[in-house]
Formats: C-alpha cells, structure tokens, sequence
C-alpha cells in the first residue's frame, strides 16, 4: 500500500481559515445532490465536521 489513510499537510486546508462564499455554495449545491458529510468534504477540501457546521448554520442563497 503506497496511499496513507491519513491527510497530508498539503490536503487540507490551513486551519482557522474561513470558508468562502464560493465553498459555501458549493457545499450547499453538493448536498442538494445528495453527497454525503464526507465526500462535500473531500471536495472543499475541509473537515467533515467543517461541512456538518455550515449545513447546520445555514447559508442564505
């Protein structure tokens, strides 16, 4: 096995940075479309609990 199961500095993103109003939507389109936490994640390139956090606040359209 060449792959770690674990994220590399370079695969997520820097900590403490805020969402933009781009991955916001992203996420919200994502999640229409039926994605699951972990997968929206992966594509934003943030925390699962990042994504969980943003449905759950909401974000106006």
């Amino acid at each position: 096995m060449n792959q770690s199961p674990f994220n590399t500095i370079e695969e997520t993103r820097e900590s403490g940075r805020h969402l933009s109003l781009e991955e916001r939507g992203m996420i919200q389109a994502l999640h229409r479309k039926g994605y699951s936490l972990r997968s929206i994640a992966a594509e934003v390139n943030c925390a699962h609990t990042t994504v969980f956090y943003e449905l759950r606040r909401g974000t106006p359209e």
